[in-house]
């Protein structure tokens, strides 16, 4: 299990750093909504004279510190769990990203490539493991192809289609 670990956590820091900026201006949108609704409790108290506007006050004055360190607090709790998050995501993504680029080289994988337990996307793993399949079955039937038209082409033809077929075969190996 441990060889199967990534060392990096920001592994594609673009899209983590941004998904962490974007959950954290959403977190505090909330928090400060939720924060303003309790501070107006004093003033509402105040307003229909269960306690002083001096007693709201000072209510308010007690409760803020509290609500500025659990602000900090979640955004910090919330940071490092949406980097692990981001990083089950990531992860898989690059992966593919190498994965497909290989592919296009004609570097097929020799068996199905597999991702971590808990990482996400493995039905596209399965899908893109499927896609070598297909792909080095295709290409190994036109090189069988090739191999078996390239004696019998090469007999008794001219020597502008000899180096067609020359420049064909190199084009497709």
């Amino acid at each position: 299990m441990a060889r199967n670990r990534r060392r990096h956590i920001l592994i594609n820091p673009q899209f983590q750093v941004r998904f962490i900026i974007y959950l954290n201006i959403i977190l505090f949108v909330c928090l400060s909504l939720y924060s303003w609704i309790i501070l107006s409790v004093g003033a509402s108290l105040a307003d229909a004279n269960i306690i002083t506007e001096a007693k709201a006050g000072e209510l308010n004055a007690k409760i803020l510190p509290y609500i500025f360190i659990v602000h900090a607090v979640i955004h910090v709790v919330m940071s490092v769990v949406m980097l692990f998050v981001s990083h089950r995501i990531a992860g898989p993504l690059v992966r593919f990203k190498n994965i497909i680029m290989a592919l296009t080289r004609n570097d097929y994988l020799g068996k199905p490539f597999n991702t971590r337990k808990h990482d996400y996307f493995n039905d596209l793993r399965d899908e893109i493991n499927r896609l070598n399949v297909k792909m080095r079955e295709d290409y190994l039937n036109k090189q069988e192809l090739i191999n078996a038209l390239t004696p019998v082409l090469q007999e008794n033809i001219s020597s502008t289609t000899k180096k067609t077929i020359e420049e064909l075969l190199k084009k497709h190996q």
